[in-house]
């Protein structure tokens, strides 16, 4: 089974137009509509998840891209779609591994399970 073929966004038309015309413009992007991106594609599209980290990987080595938070792509990736299948978990447990967190705390018993595995504590 093949995933429906999504829309190109306008944007990317309007880069594409700018790269030919041999402009360099630069694009800056908070975590949260990479977040957005993820959900609207899962949600609505349908697109497997392996497919959408993929995309999210591609445009962040997109020339002129910028993502500003402090949250490392590479590591949220590291843990999704697998073993994590939320992504948002995933950027909770790569901050907590990043900044060398002592506990992450949620009640959420699943996330906890998943977070020992991957050596993050919970609070409670």
């Amino acid at each position: 089974m093949s995933s429906p073929r999504l829309p190109k966004p306008a944007s990317a038309e309007v880069g594409s137009e700018a790269a030919r015309r041999g402009r360099r413009e630069r694009t800056s992007s908070f975590r949260s509509s990479l977040f957005e991106i993820a959900y609207v594609l899962d949600s609505f599209y349908k697109v497997p998840l392996r497919k959408i980290a993929d995309a999210i990987r591609a445009t962040l080595t997109y020339p002129g891209v910028n993502v500003t938070d402090d949250c490392s792509w590479p590591r949220v990736l590291d843990h999704w779609p697998e073993p994590l299948t939320s992504i948002t978990d995933a950027a909770i447990v790569a901050v907590a591994l990043a900044n060398k967190y002592d506990s992450v705390a949620t009640f959420d018993q699943k996330l906890i399970r998943r977070m020992k595995a991957l050596g993050v504590e919970s609070y409670f």
